[in-house]
C-alpha cells in the first residue's frame, strides 16, 4: 500500500512542468522573482468554516476556512482563508476535497519551532503554511492542460502508508492509547444517518458514525463531527471503499465499554490509496533508502527482497529476548527495566503496581507476544536489528507464545 519508486518520480517530475509555467510549488514558494505567488494543487482536506474573536478589535470575529492542498507526493500544506462571513461562506460552498485550486499572492508563513501550530490542525511536511485574505489574495479552480498530475495525489496518504494501527491492535492497546492521534488502515462496513448537532458553544455541526473492520476485527465505531467530512462520508461506498485515517483521535467510550475512534481538526481521510508493489530492492537497496530518508521526508516504498534469515537465534536459555510482555489491563508494554510493573499512570494497574514493588510481577496475568531479533541477508550485505512480530512470528514458529512459557519449551532451528 504505497507508491513505487517509479510512481514517485513520475509525480516529482511535475515540478519541473510548474517552473516552465512560471508557477511555484508547495516546497518552493517563492520562486517566481518578483511575481506574485501562484501555486496549483489539489485539496486533500478541508474544514468547515468557523469564526474566532479578533485581537485587533476585541469584540468582532474574523471568519476563515482551511485546506490542505498538495502539488506533489511530499508537496502539501495548510492554507488558511481569511475573509468576511459571506465570502468565507462561498469560498466554503465552492471549493471541496478532491477540487483542483489555483492559490495567488498567498502570505507564506513560517510554522512555530516546537509544533504548537500542528497541535490543533492536519501535519503537513513542510515548515511554513499559506494564508490567504480576501481583498489581495484568491483562490479559483484550475482547469489546465495538466490537471490529469493533480488526481492521482488524492489517493497517497499523507502519512507513511504501513504506519497505521490495525483494528485488532487498537483493541489490543486498549485504554493505552486513549487522548492520542493514531493512523488508521481499515475498510468502511457502514455509513450511519447524517445528524445535525448544535455543540455546548452553541456552534452548529454534523455527526455521523461509521462502522469499520479490517481482517482481524469485524466492527469498529469511528465518528466523524464536522460538516464537511460527514457529506464527504455519504459519498462512500460500504465493502469497497478502503480508508486510511491519518490522525484519528482514540478515546474509550464508557457507554459501550470500548475503543473508539473520532475525527477532529488533525484529521485527514485518504479514501482508497493506492496499493501497488512494483519495484524489487536489495539489501543495498534498503539500506539506501533508510539513509534517504534520514535527510529528506518521502512517501515510504514498499516493495520486494529475496532474502534469507541470516540469524533467527531462538535457542536461548532467556526466553525474555524472543518475547516481549504487555499489560493485561491497558496493554502498555513491560519492560525489565520497570521490573516488568505497568508505568501507565492512566491504568489502574500501574499506578497501584509502582508503589508495591515488594512483590515479584504476576507474568502469568500478562499478555505476551513474539518479538524475534533476526538478520536478513542477500549477496549485497545484511540488515540487522530487524524483529518478526506477532501472527507473523507465531505462524513461522509454528508454537503458540503461551507454549513456549508453560512449557518451559526450547527451540533448536537449524
Amino acid at each position: 500500500m504505497a507508491w513505487s519508486g517509479s510512481q514517485y518520480q513520475q509525480l516529482s517530475a511535475s515540478a519541473d512542468v510548474m517552473h516552465r509555467k512560471n508557477r511555484s510549488t508547495a516546497q518552493c514558494p517563492s520562486n517566481n522573482f518578483g511575481r506574485p505567488n501562484t501555486i496549483v494543487g489539489i485539496i486533500i482536506a478541508k474544514e468547515s468554516p468557523k469564526s474566532i474573536i479578533s485581537k485587533k478589535n476585541p469584540g468582532t470575529e474574523r471568519h476563515l476556512v482551511s485546506f490542505v492542498v498538495r502539488d506533489s507526493p511530499a508537496g502539501f500544506v495548510a492554507v488558511t482563508c481569511w475573509g468576511s462571513e459571506r465570502y468565507i461562506a462561498e469560498i466554503s460552498n465552492i471549493y471541496h476535497t478532491g477540487d483542483i485550486v489555483q492559490l495567488s499572492n498567498f502570505q507564506v508563513l513560517m510554522k512555530a519551532t516546537d509544533g504548537s501550530e500542528e497541535k490543533f490542525r492536519p501535519y503537513t511536511p513542510l515548515p511554513f503554511t499559506f494564508s490567504l485574505s480576501e481583498n489581495h489574495s484568491s483562490i479559483t479552480s484550475y482547469d489546465g492542460t495538466d490537471v490529469d498530475i493533480y488526481q492521482p495525489l488524492l489517493h497517497l496518504p499523507t502519512k507513511a502508508s504501513n504506519d497505521y494501527y490495525s483494528l485488532e491492535d487498537i483493541v489490543a492497546n486498549g485504554q493505552g492509547l486513549s487522548g492520542e492521534h493514531i493512523n488508521i488502515l481499515a475498510i468502511l462496513k457502514k455509513v450511519g444517518a447524517v445528524k445535525d448537532i448544535t455543540t455546548k458553544t452553541g456552534r452548529q455541526t454534523q455527526r455521523c458514525e461509521l462502522t469499520l473492520m479490517d481482517e482481524g476485527m469485524a466492527a469498529f465505531p469511528f465518528i466523524i463531527w464536522d460538516k464537511e467530512a460527514a457529506s464527504m462520508a455519504t459519498t462512500w461506498t460500504p465493502y469497497r471503499t478502503v480508508l486510511f485515517v491519518a490522525d484519528a483521535r482514540m478515546s474509550f467510550d464508557n457507554y459501550r465499554s470500548c475503543m473508539v475512534a473520532t475525527s477532529d481538526s488533525k484529521t485527514i481521510f485518504t479514501v482508497n490509496p493506492v496499493e501497488k508493489i512494483t519495484d524489487k530492492y536489495t539489501v543495498s537497496d534498503v539500506k539506501s533508502l533508510m539513509d534517504n530518508y534520514q535527510e529528506h521526508w518521502k512517501p515510504t516504498a514498499h516493495g520486494v527482497s529475496c532474502v534469507y534469515l541470516s540469524q533467527f537465534n531462538t535457542d536461548t536459555e532467556d526466553s525474555n529476548t524472543v518475547i516481549s510482555y504487555r499489560c493485561d489491563k491497558c496493554k502498555h508494554p513491560l519492560t525489565e527495566k520497570n521490573g516488568y510493573l505497568c508505568s501507565n499512570v492512566d491504568c489502574c494497574d500501574g499506578t497501584l503496581s509502582l508503589f508495591e514493588t515488594s512483590d515479584p510481577p504476576e507474568l502469568d496475568r500478562a499478555e505476551l507476544e513474539y518479538r524475534i531479533p533476526v538478520s536478513l541477508t542477500d549477496h549485497t550485505g545484511s540488515l540487522e536489528h530487524c524483529y518478526l512480530y506477532g501472527s507473523v512470528a507465531e505462524h513461522l514458529m509454528g508454537i503458540k507464545v503461551r507454549v513456549i512459557i508453560s512449557d518451559n519449551s526450547k527451540i533448536n532451528c537449524n
